[in-house]
C-alpha cells in the first residue's frame, strides 16, 4: 500500500512496491536462521530508467515497515539517494 508519493507517480508504482515487499520477504527468509531478520536493511533495484531505493524499517522484529523510494534515474545518483535515503528513514518511524 502506498501512503504517500510526491510528484507524478507511475502508474505501475503500486504493483512495483509489492513486487519489492515480496522481494524484501524473500530475501530476509533466505538469510535463514544464523542471521537476525533485521540485518536486511536495503533493497536497490536499477532498471533502464528508473532507481528504486527501498529501506527496512523496524520497530520491533515482529512489526516492520518497507520505505519505497522510486526515482528517474536519468536525474538521480544511486548513491547519494541510498545516503538521503538512510537519513531520513528514521523520521518515517518518529
Amino acid at each position: 500500500m502506498i501512503v504517500r508519493s510526491v510528484g507524478k507517480p507511475e502508474p505501475g508504482l503500486a504493483a512495483t512496491a509489492a513486487c519489492v515487499a515480496d522481494e524484501a520477504r524473500a530475501a530476509r527468509d533466505a538469510l535463514g536462521a544464523c542471521c537476525p531478520a533485521e540485518d536486511l536493511v536495503e533493497i536497490t533495484t536499477v532498471t533502464g530508467s528508473r532507481l528504486h531505493v527501498s529501506r527496512v524499517l523496524q520497530r520491533s522484529p515482529s512489526e516492520g515497515l518497507l520505505l519505497f523510494v522510486d526515482l528517474d534515474r536519468a536525474k538521480s545518483n544511486l548513491g547519494l539517494a541510498a545516503l538521503r535515503v538512510g537519513e531520513l528513514a528514521p523520521a518515517v518511524l518518529a
